[in-house]
């Protein structure tokens, strides 16, 4: 018995010893800069490209892009937004989606691909209340997410803000409770 432990951890020191992990730590932001004070969760995409929530030194927040060299602003608190979620999704193209509040009214779900800003679901439409997580982004730009609906309840839906589609509802006959982070597939 005592052999074969001894065999045993022999063959894994082997095959672990030649078998290290080489890591590459890149620096997208840090809080020793002037800019940033905090920052949120971030997604990560294949490209290594992160979306991430910040607070800024200056009080304000938003969320952002960044490659390791160049940080894209994609929205802050402005004349348009009131509040951002601090749990922006991004995909293999390097899109941001995020929530929002707008001063106008509502909020709604937002992608950017840093230079032009799109509404895929908002809260005046005559289908959603609120949105209740961060939804999620594939590589076709198709969100996931879950919110709450006019009619009452809850659903988890697919959008990619031309067609919206439902695919489980808290008020029908299967469901009565909906996970809180909605993922979405590749394709």
């Amino acid at each position: 018995m005592d052999r074969l432990r001894l065999l045993s951890a022999a063959l894994l020191l082997a095959a672990t010893s030649g078998a290290r992990a080489q890591y590459a730590f890149t620096k997208f932001a840090d809080r020793s800069s002037p800019i940033y004070n905090s920052f949120g969760i971030p997604p990560i995409n294949a490209a290594g490209n992160l979306g991430f929530f910040a607070t800024l030194d200056s009080g304000s927040y938003g969320v952002f892009t960044g490659n390791g060299t160049t940080t894209t602003t994609t929205a802050t608190l402005s004349a348009i937004y009131s509040t951002i979620a601090e749990r922006p999704s991004i995909n293999d193209s390097g899109i941001l989606v995020f929530q929002a509040s707008l001063h106008a009214g509502g909020n709604g779900l937002f992608t950017s691909d840093g230079n032009t800003t799109t509404t895929i679901a908002h809260t005046s439409s005559p289908i959603f209340s609120d949105f209740l997580t961060s939804p999620s982004i594939n590589s076709s730009g198709a969100l996931g997410f879950l919110a709450s609906l006019d009619a009452g309840g809850r659903g988890l839906f697919t959008s990619n803000g031309t067609t919206t589609t439902t695919i489980a509802l808290s008020s029908g006959p299967i469901f009565s409770l909906l996970g809180s982070f909605p993922s979405i597939n590749a394709s």
